[in-house]
């Protein structure tokens, strides 16, 4: 159950046994809520279709800004599960998480390979790579030294 902070002493003396069933409480956002059932990535360009909104997600956030943005701007509250994101735009968007949101800091640009993915070649900037059931090849032409020195 997802509950808005102002009507939660209502709705509690309208629920019996309301402090034992499973919820969470989310602030007043003075645009509302939007709520997303999946998980989500958020870019310089998906994040302009939220106005001051308040966002919650039942999942994950993926978050990857390549220029600078005022995110309280756009999403004045996000409750979610979890944030991927760099050190960056941790720091755009840190006082606008709620308190229970897990945070991964990640370095570079994430790549989840859920299938079969080959690195054929040197990369030119940092990756974090998410093997979630699917083959990583390493190709026999890369360059394992280089791979080391940006793995430091």
């Amino acid at each position: 159950m997802i509950i808005i902070n102002d009507y939660e002493d209502e709705i509690a003396q309208l629920i019996d046994e309301y402090y034992g069933i499973n919820k969470t409480v989310i602030p007043n956002s003075s645009k509302g809520f939007i709520y997303i059932e999946d998980d989500i990535k958020l870019d310089n360009n998906s994040i302009k279709k939220y106005k001051g909104n308040g966002l919650y997600i039942n999942g994950v956030a993926e978050i990857e800004f390549e220029e600078n943005i005022d995110f309280q701007n756009h999403i004045e509250c996000l409750i979610c599960d979890k944030v991927i994101c760099d050190e960056k735009t941790y720091n755009m968007i840190k006082d606008s998480l709620s308190d229970e949101v897990e945070v991964e800091i990640i370095k570079g640009r994430l790549i989840n390979n859920k299938g079969k993915m080959v690195m054929s070649e040197d990369l030119e900037q940092e990756v974090t790579i998410k093997n979630m059931g699917g083959k990583l090849i390493f190709n026999e032409n890369l360059n394992a030294d280089n791979l080391e020195k940006k793995r430091k």
